[in-house]
């Protein structure tokens, strides 16, 4: 007899949940077994026990640009954890991280994550329970020891969107520390939760931005438009990359990027952060400060007419581009006809989804 354990998660935190037991936790014999091939099994414990964190456990999961992706955690008895994740046919496909698990008995599941730190985030209507939220921080802290960031955010208006226009920071951390080239998240910024996916997205991009030229030049400058928290031009500026530029129109994004450069110490030549409009910020730039290299990451709705235009028409000898909806992306290559794509990676960053992560490798004629 066997338990079917179900793979929910491949980022930062991985859940396993149990896919085949009764209300009374025993191991139900007559349940169908799941025929998902994101289902990992494991050999079974005695019916006695509701579950035994220790094990090795392994399975496939699905891949959208691989034969799978070869999965195996092994549970200590310590309560901590080793996880090993293989792309089949991928030569840089492994990936490894370890750290602590929890098991919830309750809802039979074990929530095992890198860092084990959290940014807890309420969203009030007004400032009245502020008080109240910082005063009962202290017992907040005993009750979830890996709060690292708390904040209040004000929302006020009842609408369709997830939070409000003020924030308040609560703690001293003001970010939270990520696995991936050193990044880090604030309250009210984006990065992507796949990290081991999202560390081969930029080490690849920092690979085609510091190959050399046909002349041999090395290239020397770089912006990371549409840049969130720094991923690419981060990564780029320890690829040995003298100055990189991001520009972002969330100030919280751009100040998490500032962090993460100050903290990794890079100066402020080396790695400036800008809060603004990507398009208008790069139209206004003289002809003499376009980069070698601009990696542009932009939104499902693609960069739009007005800056691949730009794009095309600015002489910069290489673009990156990174999209996560290949419809926007073709239309807006088809926009830059002097560049022409050179090479291409498809990255499986949201695992059992139609959806996946395409960057693109464009170059100038002559570059």
């Amino acid at each position: 007899m066997k338990k079917n354990l179900l793979l929910c998660g491949t980022a930062a935190a991985l859940t396993l949940s149990l896919a085949s037991c009764n209300s009374a936790g025993k191991v139900n014999d007559n349940a169908e077994a799941p025929t998902d091939s994101t289902v990992a099994v494991a050999e079974a414990q005695p019916e006695s026990t509701a579950f035994d964190k220790t094990g090795v456990y392994t399975g496939v999961i699905p891949c959208a640009d691989c034969g799978g992706i070869e999965t195996t955690l092994e549970l200590r008895a310590d309560g901590t954890y080793s996880l090993t994740e293989i792309y089949k046919d991928k030569k840089d496909g492994r990936f490894e991280s370890s750290g602590k698990f929890q098991w919830d008995a309750a809802n039979a599941c074990i929530t095992v994550g890198e860092g084990e730190r959290l940014m807890i985030r309420f969203v009030l209507r007004t400032r009245e329970r502020v008080s109240d939220i910082r005063q009962a921080l202290p017992l907040l802290g005993d009750l979830v020891p890996s709060a690292h960031v708390v904040t209040a955010n004000i929302h006020p208006t009842h609408e369709a969107i997830v939070e409000g226009p003020d924030e308040i920071i609560l703690t001293r951390a003001r970010t939270l520390p990520l696995s991936v080239e050193g990044l880090e998240l604030g309250p009210r910024s984006f990065t992507q939760t796949n990290a081991h996916v999202a560390s081969a997205l930029y080490e690849q991009a920092a690979l085609w931005a510091s190959h050399p030229f046909a002349d041999g030049r090395l290239p020397e400058s770089l912006w990371d438009l549409y840049c969130g928290v720094g991923g690419f031009a981060l990564a780029c500026a320890r690829a040995g990359f003298p100055r990189v530029t991001g520009v972002e129109v969330s100030s919280g994004a751009i100040s998490s990027a500032i962090s993460a450069a100050r903290h990794a110490g890079l100066s402020r030549r080396a790695a400036t952060f800008i809060t603004d409009d990507a398009t208008s910020w790069a139209r206004a730039q003289p002809e003499a400060d376009v980069p070698d290299v601009i990696v542009v990451n932009p939104p499902r709705r693609g960069i739009g007419a007005d800056l691949a235009a730009y794009l095309d028409q600015c002489g910069a000898p290489r673009v990156i581009y990174s999209s996560c909806n290949p419809t926007s992306l073709a239309k807006d290559l088809a926009a830059m006809p002097s560049l022409r794509p050179v090479e291409g990676r498809l990255f499986d960053m949201f695992p059992h989804t139609t959806h996946a992560e395409v960057a693109v490798l464009l170059e100038r004629a002559g570059a």
